[in-house]
């Protein structure tokens, strides 16, 4: 049953309602079983209905082992798998730890973290990942906030430009998302 999950899984003729029950199938083996199958979903050119499920997937199985693989496919990932991944590498204590030092080299940029996923991190249970976070994040400044608040504040008093919207929209949207003709 595991290996024609596998297969149903990773073939691009099986229907995509069949393929994702089959990643449900797969969550419930180990890394050892299932990752290899598991991993070769997480591409661009995987619907992101599939990406989620094997990140979910990839959640259920135990130790750094899934994380390391989340981690290794980030840069490719739509904003929504990068939520999930996140989520994901917060769920254990082991990809936590990995989540911060992904940070610390770069590969994972505070910027794909939520605010709440911040505070917890920064209110974890362990000291341990307490102090990492603090390195990593930094400490909270609200007078920062306050203070880009208030240099961005006038913007919203400019004119309104279809054009700038637009020139916006292609630069930080159309990578993955489609409006009209343009965009993915």
């Amino acid at each position: 049953a595991i290996e024609t999950s596998k297969h149903i899984a990773t073939s691009a003729e099986s229907a995509e309602s069949d393929r994702e029950a089959a990643i449900g199938l797969l969550a419930a083996t180990s890394f050892n079983e299932s990752g290899k199958s598991l991993s070769e979903l997480l591409t661009p050119q995987t619907s992101q209905r599939l990406q989620l499920a094997a990140i979910e997937a990839l959640n259920q199985q135990e130790g750094s082992p899934p994380g390391a693989v989340l981690l290794e496919s980030w840069e490719s990932f739509s904003p929504a798998c990068r939520a999930a991944a996140v989520d994901a590498m917060l769920s254990q204590k082991v990809r936590t730890s990995d989540l911060l030092q992904a940070m610390a080299g770069g590969t994972v940029k505070p910027g794909d973290l939520e605010p709440a996923d911040r505070q917890l991190l920064l209110n974890h249970p362990d000291q341990g990942i307490r102090e990492q976070t603090t390195k990593v994040l930094g400490q909270p400044t609200s007078a920062d906030r306050e203070q880009v608040i208030a240099e961005y504040e006038s913007a919203l008093e400019d004119a309104i430009s279809g054009e700038r919207g637009k020139a916006v929209y292609k630069k930080l949207c159309a990578n993955c998302h489609k409006l009209g003709e343009e965009g993915h």
